[in-house]
């Protein structure tokens, strides 16, 4: 009897050990998990002008994406270099993405509205050669399950449309 009840507190031990480890576990990998699932995310907009908004997990609202004030205008008289095909309303403006966890930073990231706001995607990773025409733009999965969360696509389905439109390859995290 007594090797039964040992045997029984050994599994819940073990059981105790492994949900522990889940529940202290990395926070970036935690990020990463929950970002996979883009309908447990609730957006929050801080400001009128609709340009201060944080994303947060209804579950765990200690995780957060924070489109912050930093801003920048873009350049009106050239399309991105990076899209197959432009849109029609050239202006855009770059905006900073803070991922938090428990209000500290784990990952920035660029995002860029195009078509005079009516998209929000991610900014592509550049790999830049000698010839600016023979630059290698690319998005990471990481900025997709991102835009997955935040982004806007006005005349698209979706982040994975988008990027099958402007024909940009997706490389690892």
């Amino acid at each position: 009897m007594t090797e039964v009840v040992s045997l029984v507190l050994g599994i819940l031990g073990l059981f105790g050990v492994a949900l522990t480890a889940l529940m202290y576990m990395n926070p970036k990998w935690r990020l990463l998990f929950y970002l996979q699932n883009p309908e447990n995310w609730e957006e929050t907009t801080l400001d009128l002008s609709g340009f201060h908004s944080i994303w947060r997990h209804k579950k765990h609202p200690e995780f957060t994406i924070e489109r912050t004030e930093h801003t920048r205008e873009r350049s009106y008289d050239k399309t991105e270099s990076w899209m197959k095909y432009p849109l029609p309303d050239p202006s855009k403006t770059t905006t900073v993405l803070h991922l938090k966890v428990g209000g500290t930073i784990v990952y920035v990231e660029h995002f860029i509205t195009l078509d005079g706001g009516r998209y929000f995607v991610p900014l592509p990773r550049v790999k830049y050669h000698k010839e600016e025409k023979e630059n290698e733009y690319y998005y990471t999965k990481l900025q997709l399950k991102i835009a997955r969360v935040v982004g806007a696509f006005y005349r698209m389905k979706d982040m994975d449309e988008f990027v099958k439109y402007n024909e940009i390859e997706v490389r690892g995290e």
